[in-house]
């Protein structure tokens, strides 16, 4: 049987994670484009839609 140590109990915290932000308004990069579709026509490549 399992027991949490002594003075603990089961899903205490007892250290907090860093807090980390997936925002890709934090990129310093905002003019440029993170994705870019391009698609072949006649012998060349063309940029169809950006996320910029």
């Amino acid at each position: 049987m399992d027991s949490a140590p002594l003075g603990q109990r089961f899903g205490d915290v007892i250290q907090q994670p860093p807090a980390v932000g997936a925002n890709p308004r934090n990129d310093l990069r905002q003019e440029t484009s993170h994705v870019v579709v391009e698609r072949w026509e006649m012998g060349n490549w063309t940029v169809v839609p950006v996320d910029a």
